[in-house]
C-alpha cells in the first residue's frame, strides 16, 4: 500500500488491517457476525444461557470466599468429614434454646461440662448422615459430655421434629427460631454460622475448643471431645 493510500484510508475511516497482516498472537476483535454467532454474555442466541452462566460463577465465587473467610485459611482438619475452621476461638456465646420437649436448654448451665452445639437442618443432607453418630456419641461419652441441636429458622416446626423423631435424638433439641432474623435465629447469629452441619465443641472452661463445619462420624467426635478435655487440664 502506497503512502498516498493509507493516508485515504485514514481519512474515510477505513481499515486496512486484516488477520493476515497482524502481528503473530494478535487478533482482530469479533465482527458483529461472530459476536452473533458465538453469542455474547446477555446478547445474542446464546443470551439466557451466559447470562445464567455468568450469575453461577458469581455465586460459586462468593461462596469460595465464605469458606475461605470462615475456615481461616488454615490447612489443619480433614475435609473428608469437615473443616476445622477454629481452634480456641474464645468464650462461647451464651444462649438459651427452647427444645421439643418444651423444656429451656441454657448453655451457661453446662460449664464444667464439655457441649457439643450442632447446627442443623432437616433439608440438609450431611445433617442426615450425621446424625445417627451424634446421637450414638450422645449416650457413650461420659457424663462430663452434654450435646445439643440447634435447628436452623428456616426450618419448618413440623418437618424438623420429624427429622429429630426419625433419627431417635434424645439430647435436648429445638429450632433457633427465637430474635435474630427471616434468615437466621439469634443463636446462628451469635454465632456466625453459614453452613450447615456446623459443629461447636465447647470445652468445660466455657471457651470454644474447636469448630468444625462439615460432617463428621463417631471417631471425630470422640476427637474434639478429647481435646476439649485436654484444653481444660
Amino acid at each position: 500500500m502506497t503512502d498516498a493510500e493509507r493516508n485515504k484510508s485514514r481519512r474515510d475511516g477505513s481499515s486496512a488491517a486484516t488477520p493476515e497482516s497482524l502481528p503473530e498472537g494478535v487478533m482482530l476483535a469479533d465482527d458483529d457476525e461472530d459476536q452473533e454467532e458465538r453469542g455474547r454474555i446477555g446478547y445474542g442466541p446464546n443470551e439466557r444461557a451466559s447470562s445464567w452462566l455468568l450469575g453461577l460463577v458469581l455465586v460459586l465465587v462468593i461462596v469460595a470466599i465464605g469458606v475461605y473467610s470462615l475456615i481461616g485459611g488454615d490447612d489443619e482438619g480433614d475435609a473428608s468429614t469437615g473443616l476445622e475452621s477454629a481452634r480456641n476461638a474464645g468464650p462461647a456465646p451464651d444462649f438459651a434454646l427452647t427444645t421439643f420437649e418444651g423444656d429451656t436448654f441454657q448453655l451457661s448451665d453446662h460449664r464444667g461440662e464439655v457441649v457439643i452445639v450442632n447446627f442443623w437442618g432437616s433439608w440438609c443432607d450431611p445433617c442426615r448422615e450425621e446424625m445417627p453418630a451424634f446421637q450414638e456419641a450422645s449416650r457413650s461419652s461420659g457424663n462430663d459430655v452434654t450435646f445439643v441441636g440447634v435447628g436452623s429458622e428456616r426450618d419448618r416446626e413440623d418437618k424438623a421434629r420429624e427429622f429429630a423423631d426419625e433419627f431417635g435424638v434424645t439430647y435436648p433439641i429445638g429450632l433457633d427460631s427465637e430474635g435474630g432474623s427471616v434468615a437466621a435465629g439469634q443463636i446462628t447469629k451469635d454465632y456466625n454460622v453459614s453452613f450447615y452441619p456446623t459443629t461447636f465443641v465447647i470445652g468445660p472452661d466455657g471457651d470454644i475448643s474447636s469448630v468444625v463445619v462439615g460432617q463428621m462420624d463417631t471417631d471425630d467426635l470422640a476427637s474434639y471431645i478429647a481435646k476439649a478435655r485436654e484444653d481444660a487440664e
